[in-house]
């Protein structure tokens, strides 16, 4: 940023060689932790990419903005280089990253653009082994948490054995909650990755969907745009007091942005 400002104001950088050494191994080191990192976090960035259903159509505008305020100053510094070269690499670059922006909304998909006053309810909150972040999980302490703070049932990851025995050392207690039995270890648990459109054919065929485990304000955001009828999560506390999606953008307003990209651009 400091670059740019000295650049629009017609400064040479004049880097002493410590600095270009110093900016090189940076670099050197940066790429050389994201590979690392990218190998030890590889599932975590399945979860970068869902995240990008719910922050995408945001990051545009913020995206467009920043080219906006950044257009003069590339401009002022575009007019005082004296060579051809570097004068057709800047504008070359400058126009490369608008013309991607352009594109960006043909390949965005999130379904928290919708239209006015299509947005269902919001999910039914189910407490995961009760509210186990504000008590000891699975115990009487923590179901009554849960409940008081929103929730509107309980899954408590117990199994029922053909002895009508609680497996892994938990009590039945049938006077407090509904045991749900479940399947076995390897049937397929929904997961908030599914798209917002498997979601909407589940809801015509009236089934209902409930995504397992949800915690994070986001990923609720998320599952409540894609129309999922409950979620299981394990903060009830937090997710209680969210009374509207986080990023939520009408078609009108993404339409808007598309539109005034090119003459924010241009200007």
């Amino acid at each position: 940023v400091l670059a740019v400002c000295l650049l629009s104001e017609g400064q040479r950088l004049y880097l002493h060689w410590s600095h270009k050494t110093g900016i090189v191994v940076t670099l050197a080191f940066s790429v050389t932790a994201t590979a690392i990192l990218s190998d030890l976090w590889s599932k975590e960035w399945k979860t970068l990419l869902l995240s990008l259903q719910v922050t995408a159509p945001f990051l545009h505008v913020a995206a467009v903005a920043l080219m906006a305020i950044l257009s003069w100053p590339i401009a002022l510094h575009f007019f005082r280089m004296n060579k051809k070269v570097r004068q057709v690499a800047v504008l070359g670059l400058y126009l490369s990253v608008l013309f991607f922006l352009y594109l960006v909304p043909l390949g965005m998909y999130s379904p928290c653009i919708k239209e006015a006053g299509t947005l269902g309810p919001a999910p039914t909150l189910i407490g995961h082994r009760g509210a186990p972040m504000l008590a000891p999980e699975n115990t009487v302490m923590s179901f009554e948490k849960a409940v008081e703070a929103g929730g509107e049932g309980l899954e408590t990851d117990v199994t029922i054995s053909y002895v009508t025995q609680a497996t892994d050392g938990h009590r039945v207690l049938c006077d407090f909650i509904l045991l749900v039995v479940e399947q076995p270890q390897g049937s397929d648990k929904r997961k908030g990755k599914e798209k917002g459109e498997r979601e909407g054919k589940y809801q015509s065929e009236n089934i209902s969907t409930n995504l397992y485990v949800i915690s994070q304000p986001w990923l609720y955001t998320l599952a409540w745009c894609a129309g999922a009828q409950s979620v299981t999560t394990n903060s009830i506390h937090i997710l209680s007091n969210i009374n509207k999606p986080l990023f939520l953008m009408t078609e009108d307003m993404s339409e808007t942005v598309s539109e005034v990209h090119p003459l924010l651009s241009a200007r």
